[in-house]
């Protein structure tokens, strides 16, 4: 479930060698996208290892659509009244590092500078803000919390106007909860801005709750894993949150997609995760780690055949 780096950044980390050596005892080494498998099997070349090319593979995880669908939305509780045509770029993230919501927050920043029309009128929610999260005992999330904390009140003072807040800040929601916000008639985008990310399944779960998909326009991150599974025409919209422009002019085309497109993209996302499910992805990966087991056995017993000999 790692977005496996780049081998020139990997092989600098601690332990690297031994921390490889160890994943290379198991029978099946699975990534959910292509580009981390390449990044893995450069890193083993790196450090001067060989396997056999089957041991690893690309696996992406999937999900239970019979879970999703039996869901019911739950009204989101404290959304603050926005006018007639208000419309909503929702977050769903924990608040570390590469999930980056710093980029969005800045993102959101150059968007409301830009387009100073959209002041009263769009608001952009944060939802896993949690300033009690236990991760913040460690200096560095305690830092980085801050900074985003920072953002936020810079943004709220700056273009806030009485009865309006830009930015809105929710803890952490059970699945109804988000599903009531999905659906909800402001909601227009919800924005994956993740700097790096195995999966991400925000908008594959956004997808397959209920009875039919919400109406809101996904974008996506170019280095989620997700992006090979549910990115491109006719789904998500990838943008590279690392790029500041790109970023802010993918929050502004989601805004101005028709409904009807933002709902034909989530209906396609739907139908690719109904088609892939968890059971294909375990029978996947049994499958795959039962034949590597059988020829690695195959490989033992033939060393020994030629021992005898």
């Amino acid at each position: 479930h790692t977005p496996w780096s780049a081998a020139d950044k990997f092989v600098k980390c601690p332990f690297a060698k031994k921390k490889v050596e160890g994943m290379l005892q198991f029978d099946l080494i699975a990534f959910h996208a292509q580009v981390f498998e390449k990044n893995f099997r450069a890193t083993v070349d790196a450090l001067g290892f060989r396997t056999e090319e089957a041991r690893i593979k690309t696996v992406p995880a999937a999900l239970d659509p019979k879970y999703f669908h039996a869901l019911r939305p739950q009204p989101p509780a404290k959304f603050d009244s926005l006018p007639a045509d208000g419309m909503r770029i929702v977050a769903v993230e924990r608040i570390e590092p590469v999930k980056g919501a710093d980029k969005c927050l800045a993102a959101f920043k150059v968007l409301l500078t830009r387009r100073s029309d959209l002041m009263g009128h769009l608001q952009l929610v944060l939802v896993g803000y949690d300033d009690e999260d236990s991760r913040l005992q460690v200096s560095a999330y305690r830092e980085y919390f801050r900074k985003i904390k920072g953002l936020i009140d810079e943004i709220n003072e700056r273009f806030g106007q009485p009865g309006y807040l830009p930015v809105k800040t929710v803890g952490h929601l059970s699945q109804q909860e988000l599903m009531g916000i999905y659906h909800h008639p402001t909601t227009r985008v919800v924005i994956v801005s993740s700097t790096a990310d195995g999966m991400n399944f925000i908008h594959q779960e956004a997808a397959l709750m209920g009875d039919a998909p919400p109406w809101y326009m996904p974008l996506l991150s170019e280095h989620a894993g997700a992006a090979a599974m549910i990115g491109g025409h006719g789904k998500a919209r990838l943008f590279n949150p690392l790029l500041l422009d790109d970023h802010v002019n993918a929050m502004l085309a989601g805004l101005e997609v028709p409904r009807e497109e933002a709902h034909a993209c989530m209906r396609a996302i739907r139908a690719n995760m109904e088609e892939y499910t968890s059971r294909h992805w375990a029978d996947g990966l049994i499958e795959v780690t039962c034949r590597n087991a059988q020829e690695l056995r195959g490989y033992a017993h033939s060393d020994v055949d030629q021992d005898e000999s």
